[in-house]
């Protein structure tokens, strides 16, 4: 069963409490934040976590996963003033500033149990769904998964397969790397028996071009550009969008 959401999960919000810890015990343990559009959002903080471009991977990453019909989580940039700021405590003992930082939204969701029995989850899961993660993966470049399930997760509601935590995608722009050439990246082994040239595959290709340079720009117009608090410097959006437009076609012939 398909998840049924907006066209774009992707927007600006602001934390309204000071919000809990989520226990995570990874090295960027989010906090979890009530906002002021009534949903809670788990959230991660520059200073805290990394690489530095997390915040615009995960964003983007949420919008253009929107765009394939991908199985992500809404995501969005979180304002969280210096007074909610100074109440997060992480176990580690760090500590944040007041910033733009990003969210996903809370959804009934559990991690996959790794190894063998995401293997059987992944073969009982819809194989447009699984393209369709693929499709985002290879686009971004994103290389926070594991063949055995890691960063994977199933929704609790629907039984649906779910990719969460893009922190490391558009790393090659970050890094002043070129577009192309590009490789298909499917590091959960997601097309295990989908042969190329099936439907799943070639929905997939066609989800890829059918988003347009406008959607993209969109997308990226969601970054806070305050100048106190910036993400990307805005004369560089430009130029992440034709990274990003640059890969559409190849990212379909791939696929």
């Amino acid at each position: 069963m398909r998840a049924a959401y907006p066209v774009v999960r992707v927007k600006r919000v602001a934390a309204i409490d000071t919000g809990t810890s989520s226990k995570s015990g990874t090295s960027c343990e989010p906090w979890i934040f009530p906002a002021d559009d009534r949903k809670d959002y788990y959230t991660k903080f520059a200073g805290h976590c990394s690489p530095s471009h997390f915040r615009e991977s995960e964003l983007l990453a949420a919008g253009i996963g929107s765009l394939l019909t991908a199985a992500v989580p809404p995501a969005s940039a979180v304002w969280v003033p210096a007074i909610l700021a100074t109440g997060v405590q992480f176990t580690s003992g760090a500590r944040i500033d007041e910033q733009w930082a990003v969210g996903t939204e809370a959804l009934p969701v559990l991690p996959v149990i790794r190894g063998a029995s995401f293997r059987n989850f992944v073969a009982r899961s819809s194989p447009e769904d699984r393209a369709t993660i693929v499709a985002l993966h290879t686009w971004l470049a994103i290389g926070d998964h594991l063949s055995d399930g890691w960063n994977f997760f199933e929704n609790q509601a629907t039984g649906q397969l779910m990719s969460f935590d893009h922190a490391s995608g558009i790393a090659g722009f970050f890094a002043g790397q070129p577009a192309l050439p590009l490789a298909l990246n499917d590091p959960g082994d997601l097309l295990e028996g989908i042969p190329a040239g099936d439907y799943p595959r070639q929905l997939a290709r066609q989800r890829v071009l059918a988003v347009s340079r406008h959607e993209v720009e969109s997308l990226i117009a969601y970054f806070p550009d305050d100048a106190g608090h910036p993400w990307l410097d805005s004369p560089r959006w430009p130029d992440l969008v034709a990274w990003i437009m640059d890969r559409q076609p190849e990212v379909a012939n791939v696929l």
